[in-house]
């Protein structure tokens, strides 16, 4: 791996602008010093940059991948191969099944000590739970709540709790309507019962985020969140964001709002309950 892998990698997820590329600050610059030399330039101070190059996005890419695949910047290719640089690298993929992984023979790091990883893919939580307790896998990851509490009863299963750098988002499109409003955007903030999320759908193990930075990434230190909520104030505070196109007396919805969360992930419980409390919020 060179510093110019480096540089083409970043410059690629940058001008990709999907999926990880979110985590890094826009208008990143990215220069190869020398060939073991990178510098990132920054257009503003930007507090957890080190942690976030931890982030999947900054995956390293073979350069030569990226030249024989220029059209798409490789993504088809890559969405079915691998071409990494690090420890390990894929012997097999079975789509939707699982992943088994063996020793990078060209890494210039220490060596790997396991000489084969499998990571089986298994969708239902309970069921990865169930093949842990049995010995059959040796770490569950992104498992729910619920599975945590059941697990610390089994007595061949060790629990650690930590802080971790998981957030639970709810993206709003402001690019389009009606969510270029800002009075709807905050009227959906308002609508938003944090406090019963953290004590509900994370069992009281979550925080309230009061910065886009967990606390775990060391980039904030914990602090009220000030955003209100109609669940905490008086509601004819709230009355004052509802947002209406024009007078309507009809009790039909003068608008619809249409929102997605990932099943089988760890935030499908706060993502399933929204939709309730904006229902209730009226």
């Amino acid at each position: 791996m060179t510093a110019e892998a480096v540089k083409l990698s970043f410059e690629r997820l940058m001008r990709i602008k999907q999926g990880p590329s979110e985590a890094f600050p826009s208008g990143l610059k990215i220069d190869a010093v020398d060939p073991t030399t990178v510098r990132f330039t920054l257009p503003e101070p930007f507090a957890p940059f080190l942690h976030t190059l931890a982030n999947d996005g900054a995956s390293i890419v073979n350069p030569a991948v990226l030249k024989a695949n220029a059209d798409d910047d490789a993504r088809g290719w890559l969405a079915e191969h691998t071409a990494g640089s690090g420890p390990y690298m894929l012997q097999r993929w079975q789509k939707g099944q699982q992943l088994v992984l063996v020793p990078n023979p060209h890494y210039s790091g220490i060596k790997p000590v396991f000489k084969r990883v499998t990571v089986k893919i298994i969708g239902e939580s309970s069921a990865r739970r169930l093949q842990l307790t049995k010995g059959d896998l040796d770490i569950a990851d992104a498992l729910p709540v619920d599975q945590f509490a059941a697990l610390k009863k089994e007595d061949r299963v060790a629990v650690y709790d930590y802080p971790a750098l998981r957030v639970t988002y709810l993206y709003l499109n402001n690019g389009k309507a009606p969510m270029n409003q800002v009075d709807l955007r905050r009227a959906v903030s308002w609508a938003t019962d944090y406090k019963g999320m953290v004590n509900g759908s994370s069992a009281a193990t979550a925080s309230r985020c009061a910065a886009r930075s967990r606390t775990a990434c060391g980039a904030m230190t914990p602090a009220p969140c000030s955003t209100p909520s109609i669940w905490t104030k008086p509601k004819p505070r709230w009355k004052k964001w509802r947002i209406s196109p024009k007078p309507c007396r009809s009790s039909t919805p003068i608008m619809t709002l249409t929102g997605a969360y990932r099943p089988l992930h760890p935030g499908e419980p706060a993502g399933a309950r929204y939709p309730g409390e904006a229902r209730k919020a009226g």
